[in-house]
């Protein structure tokens, strides 16, 4: 599943948090409310079932999800990796996976593109040292837009081989 831009996707991670914070006064502001005339259901008990969807939800993707980041063989998407891993590992979510995507493959007569490869080699050397316990799939840099089943299929050939 493909998230929000990942500093947003990393916010969402503090929300089961956040209620559990907000729930640690609640049993005095909430006691006595009721939520509508008909199931007179009381408001804390609203909240508390919130909260335990939410750990379960947190569970969930702590014991069955894999995370892959996508990054891009570049300065700061590569510095940025550690700080989102040591994010995701604090909150006891497991990454398996790194695609490095608009990898320079074909460079040709462009001195423009070897000067690129050139530049992305060393931070694709670094991510293979400092993540060796990921998968690593680089995905080529292509001519073209990802536009139409051929092209994803090309997508496809490059990620699964």
């Amino acid at each position: 599943m493909d998230t929000a831009p990942l500093g947003q996707t990393l916010e969402l991670l503090k929300t089961p948090g956040m209620l559990r914070e907000h729930m640690k006064p609640a049993p005095c502001i909430y006691s006595q409310l009721k939520l509508g005339s008909e199931t007179k259901r009381p408001v804390l008990e609203i909240l508390k079932s919130w909260e335990k969807l939410s750990g379960e939800d947190m569970e969930f993707l702590k014991s069955d999800v894999r995370f892959t980041l996508v990054t891009i063989p570049e300065a700061l998407a590569v510095e940025q990796l550690d700080g989102i891993l040591a994010e995701l590992d604090k909150n006891g979510f497991k990454t398996r996976q790194l695609i490095v995507n608009n990898v320079v493959s074909e460079i040709g007569d462009s001195e423009f593109l070897k000067e690129k490869a050139d530049q992305q080699k060393r931070y694709l050397e670094l991510m293979y040292r400092k993540y060796s316990h990921m998968h690593i799939v680089v995905i080529p840099l292509f001519s073209h837009e990802i536009k139409g089943i051929e092209r994803l299929k090309q997508v496809e050939r490059s990620l699964y081989g």
